[in-house]
């Protein structure tokens, strides 16, 4: 077992027994209860990250319709987090966890991927929602002026290989399938599973129809649904169907001119 899965595996397993958090210096509800959906902008170049509770809980978001674009692009973190550094390397996420608590519970991810995931066991999400919560729990340790962000340091910061990356091998079986470069739209997933202790019975995983995507420049992020196409058969339906009426309306109107000029 390598020192990264131990580290994220106490983590987990410590954060579940906790059973909820929240950001107390943000008063952000990032895990248990309404499980926020929250922006992680990790600064890869200097290993920290800023932290944005977009205030929408998993029960009231709606997959299938555009959210207005939010900006943060004034507040004193992300200021503080971006300028002075806008040529270092960024990538960015978007998640929220929610569960009943305990090992034996049901909870829910909703995650952002760069890659299409499978279904995993309930001891797969466990372990990720654990790690979320354990994240929670340390940011919450640290100081914020604002109410629904945080500016994470080395030491708590969302990319580390024990949090990011260990909730995305647990989601994904990759370290690093959550995130992406902003400006990249990244699709989002929702799993859930009645049995985070079972090894065994695979979780319920669906995708949502839209897509988050981050603009650094303007400190905005969107949620954006693209309409899906119709299946090429079926235009081709439509478009005979169509060509027909026409050719029906001109026969109509041929004949009515013709019956018009017999009766003249």
């Amino acid at each position: 077992m390598s020192t990264t899965f131990k580290v994220g595996l106490l983590a987990g397993i410590a954060a579940l027994a906790y059973g909820g958090s929240a950001l107390a210096n943000t008063g952000t509800t990032l895990n248990q209860g309404t499980g926020d959906l929250f922006l992680n902008v990790v600064d890869t170049t200097n290993s920290t990250s800023f932290l944005f509770d977009t205030g929408i809980s998993q029960a009231s978001f709606n997959g299938a319709v555009n959210n207005s674009p939010t900006s943060f692009f004034s507040d004193t973190n992300w200021t503080t987090f971006y300028s002075g550094h806008t040529g270092d390397s960024f990538l960015f996420s978007v998640i929220s966890s929610t569960s009943t608590g305990g090992r034996g519970a049901t909870g829910t991810i909703f995650f952002t991927g760069n890659t299409l995931p499978s279904a995993v066991a309930g001891a797969n999400l466990g372990q990720a929602i654990g790690t979320i919560d354990a994240f929670a729990t340390q940011a919450a340790g640290v100081a914020s002026s604002t109410n629904n962000t945080a500016l994470l340091p080395t030491g708590n910061y969302w990319g580390d290989a024990s949090r990011e990356g260990f909730v995305s091998v647990n989601l994904f079986g990759s370290d690093t399938a959550l995130s992406a470069t902003p400006g990249t739209a990244l699709a989002f997933y929702s799993e859930s599973s009645g049995a985070l202790n079972d090894a065994n019975t695979l979780a319920t995983l669906s995708t949502f129809a839209g897509k988050w995507n981050l603009n650094l420049g303007t400190g905005q992020l969107s949620y954006s649904v693209t309409a899906v196409p119709l299946p090429a058969p079926l235009v081709l339906l439509l478009s005979g169907l169509g060509l027909m009426g026409l050719v029906a309306r001109r026969g109509k109107n041929g004949a009515n001119a013709y019956a018009f000029g017999a009766a003249a």
